[in-house]
């Protein structure tokens, strides 16, 4: 007996002995985490957690991948030793749970006694809110270096999976920036560029379309690898109002979501009001400003049957304290009218200083009632999880619809088999059949893509495949709408510009479940003297023509339809010519774009004209746009070569020189020539960037911007960037909504119907009819042309309906007019797309419209 204490006192001693040389984050930083002005970036948190898993058995780093700018993404598992032993177990368990479809309820019920809750946690999405990912470094400390039974409780009933920062390349240039400036007028302020290479702030819009690095690394976390029963992510937002924001989430709520999901949110919100309230941290709110509607951000796990919690903390300035006047607080947004008590907001904050240290406060407590509603409510957790599986499938089985199918038939093939892609990535099983499928009067043939829904990821499903009809909820009888927190359309197949139906009965059929995306075999079909074609309608014959021109190969485009070999292809089919050693470059694009290339059988038609390389430029301002950063990416995945143009560059033209096609993104027009506002009651909040990145393009980059045009230039403007033309130049053409207010006319993100012109140049490859991504963009009316300007409607409105997807009021004042003008302007061409045809990179069915209008500044068309 006196020789087993013996080992109990030496173990003991052993652990605190450790504990006690595990260095506290303010020990390892050499400042108070959270002290006035000063931060810890992403290079030393991840060499803090390196050492903690060096010197604790709780504490697991994990590096899942490299971010855009190749920073490691890590996560940190956390948990007893025991259980971090044991994690393949665990895992294991939690994919079980994930498709329980095949458990019996003893196996499941088994399962979820000896299981973990799996808790998740991402910090610092958003770079500028940073107080997340320095409150991970005292919660991983606080975990692993506790040694009390409440600790102890947490960690043995969970998984604890730690991400410190959602976007560390952001992370490391916002703590950069603001070291730079510390001292100086400029302290706290923003960066003149984005805090993500490519889209700043949407990062947290990608949870969807899985477009980035970082968003396909955090997916697999959540759809392929841990499917974890709760998410928590950490956000910041203004100053002027609440402290901090805890679900429940306010109206509208999607109908497919679980009411049982709803439930657990408002569970888990609850204990951390609780909890805030407990250790006197005035200012927490709920059911205000955040709904329970739009999916694009982290809280796309939702629909995966995840309990899916956002808190938004008050910001300062970055590291900055700052101090407000009672007055100075206002209440905003849905369920806040006013600044003061109500059920939702019992104890607001009356002003005051507010520190780094405040935010990391709050964050601690709430992370810690996570922690703490997750580990007593385990078996509840795990089993709702289950259930919300089973639900789904069980549904799939009774409701319509029953199934989605994608049809062999498509305009863009390839584009289709990218949408089977996504919904593989997102962990969804997908079918593809054995033998026709007849649905009423409809056949679809063998080889369709068949999406089941009797799967556990049917909200997902649903949610993502079907036609959004925004709620109409209102905030009293005679009250006014509610309003989209964000976009209200996101349809893959509408956006995508796939034909998908439901299935609204049961079938039987045989089909065989795919595991990866068969994307079409591209393949050169034999050997021709007179050369070779590719079909415009696909979205990677961009990069084919981009890889020949590179390859100094001669592209031509034939601009009617023409026939070829019993086969029709439409306007702008491509052609090269029979060169030497062409073959095998032409077999790499086939095989390499999943492209069909066929052999001319005849001379080529002679109405063809030859595209040429154009240099191309994108305005890129010191305001950093998103806009802009989402079209670069775009480009670069399209094998465009794009120079970046400043302020500097436009104003001392000679433009032609450099350039032969220059993109506006979707930037208003008044940031682009003078960013500080000329309205005097908005000029004196106006804050200004370092000198060296202050000001627009000015009158003498409009200059400079006419004359690229005049001497034979192409412009090409994105939606809010037509202002600058058609105002600055200025063109016949008006915008019809200029003046008009949202209480008439709105359009919040939404899918429309558009027609467009498929013999001109930029509809080249389109179908005449198709789906516009539209927020809030422009309407043209045209005028009749003078002097060296003339005009051409190339896409527009008509007069139907129009709404596809989403909300619109006032639709009729879009009917009849222009979305997309092809204006001549002295010996160059001004291309108005009115409308977002790139929208973060998810409208894959009009990215040909921005792809073809930068063609188009290579093409002789009647020369």
């Amino acid at each position: 007996m006196r020789k087993c204490l013996i080992v109990i006192i030496t173990i003991f001693t052993f652990f605190s002995l450790v504990h006690s040389q595990i260095k506290s984050p303010d020990d390892f930083l050499g400042f108070p985490l959270g002290a006035d002005r000063k931060l810890a970036d992403y290079n030393q948190i991840v060499k803090y957690f390196q050492l903690l898993d060096e010197s604790s058995p709780k504490l697991k780093v994990v590096k899942l991948g490299k971010t855009t700018d190749a920073n490691d993404l890590i996560i940190a598992i956390i948990s007893s030793a025991e259980n971090l032993d044991q994690l393949g177990k665990f895992q294991k368990i939690n994919k079980q749970l994930a498709d329980p479809a095949m458990l019996e309820p003893a196996k499941a019920e088994k399962l979820i006694n000896q299981g973990k809750a799996t808790a998740f946690i991402t910090c610092n999405i958003h770079s500028t809110e940073i107080g997340a990912s320095q409150m991970s470094m005292e919660f991983a400390y606080e975990l692993i270096t506790r040694t009390d039974a409440e600790a102890k409780f947490y960690l043995d009933n969970v998984i604890l999976i730690l991400m410190p920062s959602a976007n560390p390349d952001g992370q490391l240039m916002v703590t950069n920036w603001y070291r730079k400036w510390v001292g100086t007028k400029y302290e706290g302020g923003r960066m003149p560029w984005l805090y993500h290479r490519y889209v700043g702030h949407d990062t947290n819009r990608d949870f969807f379309m899985l477009n980035l690095k970082e968003s396909k690394l955090i997916n697999k976390v959540i759809s392929q690898d841990w499917f974890p029963q709760v998410h928590l992510d950490e956000h910041q937002m203004g100053s002027r109002g609440p402290r901090m924001f805890v679900p429940p989430y306010k109206d509208p709520m999607s109908p497919n979501l679980s009411p049982l999901l709803m439930r657990l949110e408002a569970l888990y919100g609850s204990n951390m009001s609780f909890r805030l309230e407990e250790k006197s941290k005035a200012g927490v709110i709920d059911s205000w400003a955040f709904d329970s509607y739009w999916p694009g951000g982290t809280r796309t796990a939702a629909w995966k049957n995840i309990v899916s919690l956002l808190t938004e903390m008050a910001s300062c300035k970055i590291a900055t304290p700052i101090f407000l006047e009672n007055n100075e607080l206002s209440g905003s947004r849905k369920g806040l009218a006013e600044y003061k008590q109500q059920v939702n907001f019992p104890n607001p904050w009356q002003g005051g200083w507010w520190r780094l240290r405040d935010i990391i406060d709050y964050e601690l407590i709430a992370s810690y009632a996570f922690l703490e509603t997750s580990a007593k409510f385990r078996k509840d957790i795990l089993r709702g999880f289950c259930n919300m599986n089973l639900e789904a499938i069980k549904k799939g089985h009774t409701e319509k619809p029953f199934a989605y199918v994608i049809p062999n038939d498509q305009h863009d093939g390839i584009t289709a088999v990218k949408l089977i892609d996504i919904l593989l990535e997102h962990g969804i099983s997908v079918y593809r059949s054995q033998q026709d499928l007849i649905s009423g009067t409809q056949i679809y043939q063998q080889g369709s893509f068949i999406i089941p829904l009797s799967q556990p990821l049917r909200s997902f499903i649903k949610e993502m495949m079907d036609v959004q009809h925004f709620p109409e909820i209102k905030l009293s009888t005679n009250g006014k709408l509610l309003s989209p927190y964000d976009v209200t359309a996101w349809s893959f197949p509408i956006q995508m510009g796939v034909d998908c139906d439901k299935i609204n009965s049961p079938f039987e059929i045989e089909m065989e479940q795919i595991s990866q995306a068969p994307y079409p075999d591209g393949k050169l079909i034999g050997e021709s003297k007179y050369g070779y074609i590719i079909s415009h309608n696909f979205n990677n014959t961009s990069i084919a023509i981009n890889r020949l021109l590179k390859n100094g190969i001669t592209v031509f485009v034939c601009e009617t339809p023409f026939e070829n070999d019993g086969k029709i292809f439409t306007s702008g089919a491509v052609i090269i010519l029979d060169e030497k050693n062409i073959k095998s470059t032409l077999e790499n694009i086939a095989k390499d774009l999943h492209l069909t290339i066929f052999p001319l059988i005849h001379h080529p038609p002679t109405n063809v004209t030859e595209i040429t390389p154009v240099r191309l430029g994108m305005y890129k301002p010191w305001r950093a746009s998103m806009d802009e950063g989402w079209t670069r990416w775009l480009l670069e995945q399209y094998e465009f070569d794009l120079t970046s143009i400043s302020n500097e560059i436009i104003k001392k033209g000679q433009l032609n020189k450099k350039l032969d096609v220059i993109i506006i993104p979707d930037i208003g027009k008044q940031t682009i020539i003078s960013p500080k506002p000329k309205n005097s009651k908005s000029a004196k909040f106006y804050r200004p960037l370092p000198e060296k990145y202050e000001g627009g393009i000015g009158n003498d980059g409009i200059k400079h911007l006419r004359e690229f045009v005049k001497n034979g230039g192409t412009l090409i403007t994105l939606d809010s960037g037509c202002s600058l033309p058609i105002d600055e130049f200025p063109l016949p053409i008006t915008n019809t909504l200029e003046n008009v207010g949202r209480d008439k006319f709105s359009t919040p993100g939404v899918m429309l119907k558009m027609n467009i012109d498929t013999s001109h140049p930029i509809g080249w490859g389109m179908p005449e009819t198709f789906a516009a991504f539209v927020s809030r963009s422009p309407a043209f009316r045209t005028s009749a042309p003078f002097g060296d300007i003339n005009r051409t409607v190339v896409a527009n409105y008509p007069e139907e309906a129009l709404l596809l997807s989403g909300w619109i009021k006032g639709e009729k004042l879009l009917h009849r007019k222009a979305s997309i003008v092809d204006v001549k302007y002295g010996e160059g061409k001004i291309i108005l797309l009115g409308f977002r045809v790139q929208h973060r990179a998810q409208p894959h069915g009009t990215f040909k419209l921005l792809f073809n209008s930068i063609h188009y500044g290579g093409v002789g068309i009647g020369e």
